[in-house]
């Protein structure tokens, strides 16, 4: 989500110069990643019940991965922040590893051969449109996080290919177990 909000800053900042008629700061890309990484930095938190689900997960010994548009140092410092870390392994399919970012499926691809299973046998987990495309290209069953007030609505990542959309992390549970 963090590499699509990316995307959409970049591009919502090519628009206002051409509809304002201003000259933004040749680094302004630069100048978003750098207030995102320092949000990350001071404010990433866990998503309420993730870290209960991912311990569940663990005591059924499901098998976990990231795919993230992302570079791998961002993940790997977002997931110590979070404390969330040692549930993944060296399973992390990051921008760094594949040469088409979602909505292509190499992410997904890549994290089903990181866990040595058949895609269509993997589920993932996902709370952007574009990561549901990706994740329902590969193949993957897709529950779609969609929380009170989120970017994105039911209906959009039903749309993109969810087969399922909840508002509360601990539902994974309930559809997975």
């Amino acid at each position: 989500m963090i590499e699509e909000l990316k995307a959409k800053l970049g591009a919502e900042a090519e628009r206002l110069q051409h509809e304002l008629n201003v000259t933004l700061p040749a680094d302004i890309q630069e100048q978003i990643e750098s207030e995102l990484q320092r949000l990350v930095t001071a404010e990433l938190q866990p998503i309420a019940s993730v870290v209960h689900v991912l311990e569940a997960l663990a005591k059924r010994e499901a098998h976990l991965a990231v795919a993230s548009n992302s570079h791998e140092a961002y993940i790997d410092q977002a997931l110590r922040k979070c404390g969330i870390r040692q549930y993944f392994g060296d399973r992390i399919a990051s921008a760094d590893r594949v040469s088409a970012l979602k909505p292509a499926p190499d992410l997904y691809l890549l994290a089903a051969e990181m866990l040595t299973t058949p895609a269509h046998q993997c589920i993932a987990v996902e709370d952007s449109v574009t990561g549901v495309r990706s994740a329902h290209a590969a193949g993957m069953r897709t529950i779609a996080y969609c929380p009170p007030g989120h970017v994105f609505t039911s209906d959009q990542l039903k749309a993109a290919g969810a087969q399922n959309v909840i508002s509360d992390m601990a539902d994974v549970l309930t559809l997975v177990l």
